[in-house]
């Protein structure tokens, strides 16, 4: 995009600068042209009475000379000829012409970088507010995935039974989407997102609530510490539900959840054991978590091993 617009930009400042160029050395031209006739003038009045040119650039001529502007006037009925010398005006010209190409040269820098200045401030708030509608399309699109597949499940258990079971996951995913459409109805009408402290704890809690019917048959070590966040309240639960379901959903039976604060700084661990073959399962899910984390400015670690480990670091 910056490309864009400096493609957009230059050739219109070059050809408006070729436009006031031009515009300045006719009017100033003729400016010259005409206080060269002055200057004839005054010579034609002191040769009237004194019969000598005091100007070293201008001379009485019998005929027009080359090298001369030929202004004529009249002495005793005959025409005289007074000469200004071109190379004079030309020299005044160019002088004045260079100094508008210098003041030019020293401007064009000053413009662009106000110009990159003004970019900067214009487009990167356009670019912010294209990443956050990116990454809320994203990370409902990802949980209306997960949506329709778990209805799609419990549609075939209520084909074969009144199963109370399925009629509550319904119920619940039918809740957590709702919430989300109208949290995106909500953006695109005020145009932003608010910041708000969340309280961790809370948030893991309130996620593995929703979650509770993926908990069945895991086995949870939560240890919890009271950390909080500062962020809106629809990015920090998009990474507590997709670390949460991401561990939840590939792992074997076994998921830690910890959180703890050293010194200034806060962490949130989440692993689980997982099957090798469901490890390509993760990319949708983590990537929505980077995106997000990056945004908040909260650093990311992962570790493959026995273990599937995510770790996130953020000034507390």
């Amino acid at each position: 995009m910056r490309l864009r617009f400096y493609l957009s930009v230059i050739p219109l400042v070059l050809s408006t600068l070729f436009f006031i160029d031009s515009l300045f050395y006719y009017f100033y031209k003729k400016s010259l042209y005409e206080l060269a006739y002055e200057r004839a003038r005054l010579q034609y009045r002191i040769y009237l009475d004194l019969k000598v040119i005091e100007d070293p650039n201008a001379k009485v001529l019998k005929i027009p000379q080359r090298g001369y502007l030929s202004f004529y006037f009249s002495k005793d009925g005959e025409p005289l000829i007074i000469g200004i010398k071109k190379e004079f005006i030309e020299r005044k010209l160019l002088k004045t012409f260079k100094r508008l190409i210098l003041l030019e040269l020293i401007t064009l820098p000053l413009f662009f970088l106000f110009s990159e200045l003004l970019y900067r401030s214009f487009f990167s708030s356009i670019n912010e507010y294209r990443r956050i509608i990116d990454l809320l399309l994203m990370s409902i699109t990802h949980k209306v995935g997960n949506f329709l597949a778990v209805q799609k499940l419990n549609l075939s258990l209520l084909q074969r039974s009144k199963n109370g079971r399925a009629l509550r996951r319904m119920r619940k995913s039918l809740e957590f989407l709702e919430r989300d459409v109208r949290t995106l109805n909500q953006f695109f009408k005020e145009r932003e997102i608010r910041r708000e402290t969340l309280d961790l704890s809370s948030l893991i809690k309130e996620t593995l609530h929703f979650l509770s019917e993926e908990l069945e048959g895991k086995r949870i070590n939560l240890r919890l510490t009271k950390v909080f966040w500062n962020l809106p309240r629809v990015d920090g639960e998009d990474i507590i539900y997709n670390l949460l379901f991401n561990a939840l959903r590939y792992s074997k039976e076994r998921i830690s959840i910890r959180s703890c604060k050293r010194g200034n700084k806060a962490y949130l661990v989440v692993s689980n054991d997982y099957e090798q073959s469901q490890s390509q399962g993760y990319g949708l899910g983590i990537r929505i978590i980077n995106e997000l984390c990056k945004r908040h400015n909260i650093k990311v670690r992962y570790k493959v091993g026995k273990r599937f480990t995510v770790m996130l670091e953020w000034k507390a």
